[in-house]
């Protein structure tokens, strides 16, 4: 299923667009970016009619209203008498309802149901809004469509169910809510669902929750042979490693179990201490220690910093979000009161910051990391180097952790070329200088992102997936950085000198 929302590739000698079809472009436009005074003057100056036509690819003008959740628009366009629950001209046919669950737009989908659209409608493939707000990870549209009274048993023209798209597609929130609203993953194939996309978090829930690796498709296939088959090892390992024979394996105990991999930090900490410590003590400090003293001095005193600074970021807390049971039943019940929402905005509303999985209103910075499975502030990475998460609390024993190897790799690479100059180069130092390199260029990049994230006062999660948070666009339907407050005030905070923006507190028994 896919709502694109580019225009098919015309051919080479394209016809001149007549004045009808200038205009329907522009309305489709004007629909799909929430230009509500752009949709008023083309209606106005159209027939009556025109608001029931429909674009090339037979989706009307709500279609695209719901999919951007311009609520004003939408509502507009059924004043006019735009069709409210008509099916796209396509093969699937979804409603416009449909397309407000792609984004997860529950107050258009409020909208709809208010006006009178059943909870459980269908597109042609016999998909629910429930079930399409599955596939795309919709965990607030989940509940809320839930708390109205949508089926959870519903299932499309191939028998799939929301558990099931929600397991295929990979998507532990929405696994988790299903499971918690009493669909039983041991009925139905729901952990096969799982072993073809290789998710392991949602692997771990289903069979927490009674699903068997031992169920068997019609082709007689087991979820572990699924996952074999699509080449998910790491599933596959983690399956094994509910036989409790299995769990104290060598490699689980040293490289950490499946989905939580302690390889990188690992390979980090055997290259410096079992290599190019040795190679310091064996080649630089006989060579060079008599004429290079001031120079030695300052790479321990370095070398003293950055294990420190290794530490303090590994070890220490990153900002994990503590369990607050009474805020998020409190945010639970506004999911299903849309009319009750308008006292936050999109930054501060509870309902856009909850984890059902951590059973907590996060601040609004907060994101749920997969590999620790807890809720950290002002995510920034997992980060495989230290095995540790990068958040608000050790974020800047991170970045001097990064600054300071960086010194050392320029310590490293100045001890390597006087190595070279007084006796030459063997293949040791080749290897030796190509693993500085290694590091060296790993560590500029890193710097080099972790400089952008302070001067933007954008973290690494923000900058790759801005466009699924609300905060970020803006009323015209553009993406703007919220928390960019000018250079200076951007490295105060990043530095922890003054206080964050952003973040959810609590005043009375409100949740502001």
């Amino acid at each position: 299923m896919s709502y694109s929302d580019e225009e098919a590739a015309g051919s080479d000698v394209e016809e001149e667009e007549t004045e009808e079809e200038k205009t329907l472009k522009e309305m489709v436009n004007a629909c799909k970016y929430g230009n509500l005074a752009k949709v008023k003057e083309l209606v106005g100056k159209e027939e009556e009619e025109f608001v029931e036509k429909r674009d090339e690819e037979g989706h009307t003008f709500v279609h695209w209203a719901a999919l951007g959740g311009y609520n004003e628009v939408v509502n507009f366009l059924l004043e006019k008498g735009a069709p409210l629950n008509e099916h796209s001209d396509n093969d699937y046919g979804p409603r416009p309802i449909h397309w407000a669950c792609v984004h997860g737009n529950i107050t258009t989908v409020d909208l709809f149901v208010e006006r009178g659209v059943p909870i459980d409608t269908t597109d042609l493939n016999g998909c629910s809004p429930l079930l399409i707000a599955a596939q795309y990870g919709q965990s607030l549209a989940i509940s809320y469509l839930l708390q109205k009274g949508a089926s959870k048993f519903h299932v499309d023209i191939n028998g799939d169910s929301a558990l099931h798209w929600a397991s295929f597609k990979g998507q532990p929130e929405v696994v988790f809510i299903l499971l918690n609203a009493g669909l039983n993953p041991r009925q139905k194939g729901f952990l096969r669902s799982t072993s073809i996309k290789g998710d392991i978090q949602c692997a771990e829930m289903l069979m927490e929750h009674g699903g068997s690796v031992e169920d068997k498709d019609s082709n007689s296939k087991t979820p572990r042979m699924l996952a074999l088959g699509r080449r998910h090892k790491s599933l596959v390992k983690f399956m094994d490693t509910r036989d409790l024979s299995n769990i104290w394996d060598w490699k689980t105990v040293v490289f950490g179990p499946p989905g939580r991999s302690r390889a990188g930090v690992i390979f980090f900490l055997a290259a410096i201490i079992c290599w190019a410590y040795p190679m310091y003590f064996i080649k630089a400090v006989p060579l060079t220690m008599e004429t290079e003293v001031n120079a030695h001095i300052a790479f321990w005193v370095a070398s003293v910093f950055m294990w420190v600074m290794f530490v303090w970021s590994k070890f220490s807390d990153p900002g994990y979000v503590k369990t607050n049971r009474e805020a998020y039943e409190e945010a639970l019940k506004l999911i299903g009161n849309p009319s009750a929402w308008g006292e936050y905005d999109n930054m501060n509303n509870p309902i856009y910051n909850l984890c059902h999985t951590c059973k907590a209103v996060r601040p609004v910075r907060a994101k749920h990391c997969r590999q620790c499975n807890r809720c950290v502030e002002v995510l920034d990475h997992h980060c495989p180097w230290i095995d540790n998460c990068i958040g608000r609390k050790n974020r800047v024993a991170f970045t001097v952790f990064l600054y300071v190897l960086g010194v050392n790799s320029m310590f490293c690479f100045y001890f390597s070329w006087r190595i070279v100059e007084l006796e030459g180069a063997d293949f040791a130092m080749y290897i030796g200088l190509s693993l500085f390199a290694v590091f060296s260029i790993s560590g500029l990049i890193m710097i080099g992102f972790q400089l952008y994230t302070i001067i933007f006062n954008l973290t690494t999660n923000e900058r790759a997936n801005y466009r699924r948070y609300r905060h970020f666009r803006t009323s015209n339907g553009r993406y703007k950085n919220p928390f960019d407050r000018g250079f200076m005030k951007n490295c105060l905070e990043y530095w922890n000198v003054i206080e964050q923006v952003g973040v959810l507190r609590r005043r009375g028994n409100h949740i502001v």
